[in-house]
């Protein structure tokens, strides 16, 4: 703690009468302000009068955490901040009391300017060689004569009590400026000092060098263009020639790319492009660029393949990766050893010409000491492998033999290995020869060994002979555009050889397809014809006649008419077929389009049958029409009447039924028809429409 004292005087009355202060009070401090630093002790000084006395003197602070008072009337400063300090006195007659304030202040400890913006060199700085005449260790401050140079800086603590500063030259005719704004006036040299106002202690000095300011740089760049690891030289020529300062400092604007040294010298780091600056030393802000472009050379290269065997006709590529990743140029060069054996692009794509062995060699385009190479071996390959029949069927007691041909000729390696899909059923040698061993079938399949991957196959079945053939159903119906599959069963079942051929009597009837026992029948037009079908094996023989027509169209409704309320109907056939009988039903509606009892189980809906048999292109006869459960309507008559085909049956034996939707049908409606009016006549029970039972019938005259 530092600690200036002040001897406190008692003075008698008659010494205190010469003093330039009135007591008042009896009591009177000698100074009017007390101003001390934080840690900082000091003794205050009293006047007392005649009447006031020492040996009853107090002294307390009004702020003791800023201020502190011991009783000699020594006070000390702890915080910034102000404290009242009071002095009292008990004389004979009277209390004196004597107050002073005290200004506690928090000194700037440190001075710092900020040179961001300033030019400031070491004095040993090889730039000022032979310029500085006065001896100093400071630090060289270069300005430029005619500019204005801002000395900014920064006093801590921040919350000191004051913050601001002076500047001070030691020779104004150089450069003035109090404020820290430093006016340069001519050349020369000077010392300059900022100090804080508060703490003149707290100082920052430099050395001031006023110099001829550089107007321009010409920069010369060795190389622009490197390596990573190599380096090049940039040199500076300064403007005008007879500048004060003729040196610069250099700076990489992207170091991570490529560095310069104090002496202009560029390395580069990594592949890209840096620009290079060059600023002048003298504190002029004059700098100059130059760029520099660094490439990664290629240091290794590989190929995604170093022996490959390649077939006449099929192209492959082979895939080049330079070293290191980062690399500038990338491109290469392809090169082959024999063009007559395989062929090579700029893109590393492989065209095989020509058995034979060759290298294919990928190099750097700007090393061509990095390389990479691959062995191609280029075959002729197996295209195609046949054998000479698809299927064979051998029997238990024989032995097969299988031949086949491969394709090309002039294939480099036509050898193939055969093997059977089930030995179980047969083996094969890689001759061909088949030993069945149980009844069944397999697969054998010849696979090219030159790695082509082709193969061939031929099913061989182990099979008993065939003793006999016969359809499953010696007649069928087919329509007209429609097919059907028909199945021809071969004894005994153990005989795998399904192999047919198949014939039609008639194919504008119907044509046939297929090459084994299920042929598929097409209907082409109305009529008959027998299809027949002979194993491969035995040459065995069945057959199957097949009626084709449009059944769906064999019978049609021509009229539907009442007379005197009795029903009337016409039906003609129009198919060449003779039907015996065919079905149909009739709904029944009054005129107002209520539903019309007509059975004797009173529902609107009854069945009926045409029994008489009707040949090609005959209508129905009248009166021949059988209806079931029918029952006249006597007070009312038909206004709406819908009959319905549901079905026949031929002379053959062939029937056939309508599916609700494809029913043919008919309507026949009453002149005086008016359905959609309300109806005037009590509700009769409706029942669901349900085709009655054919039983018992009654025959309409």
């Amino acid at each position: 703690m530092k600690t200036r004292r002040l001897t406190v005087l008692l003075l008698a009355a008659a010494l205190t009468l010469l003093c330039s202060l009135a007591l008042a009070d009896g009591l009177a401090f000698r100074q009017e302000k007390v101003e001390i630093f934080e840690g900082e002790s000091v003794n205050l000084e009293l006047i007392f009068s005649e009447d006031a006395s020492a040996a009853n003197l107090k002294f307390t602070s009004g702020a003791p955490k800023t201020v502190q008072v011991d009783q000699t009337g020594m006070i000390t400063g702890l915080r910034k901040g102000t404290a009242t300090i009071t002095a009292t006195s008990k004389g004979d007659r009277k209390t004196h009391k004597a107050q002073i304030k005290v200004q506690v202040k928090r000194a700037v400890t440190s001075l710092r300017v900020d040179e961001a913006r300033l030019t400031v060199l070491s004095p040993d700085d090889y730039s000022l060689e032979g310029l500085l005449h006065e001896d100093s260790a400071l630090p060289v401050l270069v300005t430029a004569v005619g500019t204005t140079v801002p000395l900014r800086a920064t006093l801590l603590p921040k919350d000191a009590t004051t913050l601001t500063y002076t500047a001070e030259t030691s020779d104004p005719t150089v450069a003035v400026g109090p404020s820290g704004n430093l006016k340069i006036l001519r050349p020369g040299e000077c010392f300059v000092t900022l100090r804080s106002d508060l703490n003149p202690e707290v100082s920052q000095s430099y050395h001031l060098l006023a110099v001829q300011q550089v107007n321009d740089i010409d920069l010369t760049l060795a190389k622009d263009i490197i390596g990573v690891g190599f380096q090049t030289e940039v040199h500076a020529a300064i403007r005008p020639y007879n500048a004060t300062i003729q040196g610069v400092t250099w700076a990489s604007l992207n170091p991570t790319i490529a560095v310069v040294d104090e002496n202009g010298v560029i390395t580069g780091v990594s592949r890209g492009n840096a620009r290079i600056r060059a600023t002048a030393v003298d504190g002029s802000g004059v700098s100059k660029y130059v760029t520099v472009q660094v490439q990664q050379q290629p240091t290794g290269m590989n190929l995604d393949r170093t022996n490959l065997t390649i077939f006449v006709g099929k192209t492959t590529t082979l895939k080049a990766t330079v070293q290191p990743s980062t690399a500038s140029n990338k491109t290469v060069t392809w090169y082959t050893s024999d063009p007559e054996v395989c062929q090579v692009n700029s893109a590393g794509k492989l065209t095989p010409v020509g058995d034979g062995e060759c290298d294919i060699t990928c190099e750097s385009r700007i090393d061509p000491t990095i390389f990479a190479t691959c062995h191609v071996r280029v075959i002729a390959p197996v295209t195609s492998i046949g054998f000479e029949k698809p299927s064979v069927y051998i029997f238990p007691e024989e032995i097969g033999q299988l031949t086949w041909t491969v394709k090309p000729e002039h294939a480099t390696d036509p050898s193939v290995t055969l093997t059977s899909s089930n030995p179980n059923i047969a083996q094969v040698t890689q001759d061909g020869v088949i030993y069945p061993v149980s009844a069944g079938s397999t697969t054998v399949t010849a696979k090219a060994n030159d790695g082509s991957g082709v193969t061939g196959r031929c099913k061989v079945y182990v099979t008993d002979h065939i003793t006999a053939v016969y359809m499953d159903r010696p007649t069928l119906h087919l329509g007209i555009n429609a097919r059907e599959t028909v199945h021809a069963i071969i004894a005994p079942s153990t005989a795998l050889n399904h192999n047919m051929t198949w014939t039609s009597s008639d194919p504008y009837v119907v044509q046939v397809r297929g090459d084994d026992n299920n042929p598929t029948l097409y209907g082409i037009d109305w009529g008959t014809a027998v299809v027949y079908g002979t194993t491969e094996e035995g040459g065995f023989t069945c057959s199957v006649a097949v009626r084709v027509g449009d059944f769906g169209k064999a019978l049609q409704i021509t009229d539907l008419y009442t007379t005197g309320n009795q029903i009337k109907i016409s039906v003609r056939n129009n198919s060449d077929m003779e039907i015996e009988q065919f079905n149909f039903t009739m709904e029944c509606y009054d005129i107002y389009g209520q539903p019309l009892i007509c059975t004797t189980k009173n529902t609107n809906v009854f069945s009926g049958s045409y029994p008489l048999t009707l040949y090609e292109g005959q209508s129905t006869t009248h009166g021949h029409f059988r209806f079931s459960r029918y029952a006249q309507p006597t007070n009312q008559i038909f206004g709406h009447i819908i009959m319905r085909l549901t079905g026949y049956q031929a002379s053959d034996g062939f029937t056939y039924t309508w599916s609700n939707h494809s029913q043919p049908k008919m309507e026949f409606y009453y002149d005086g028809y008016i359905g959609y009016l309300p109806t005037p006549v009590p509700a009769v029970p409706t029942a669901t429409p349900v085709p009655a039972p054919a039983l018992p019938e009654v025959i309409v005259p």
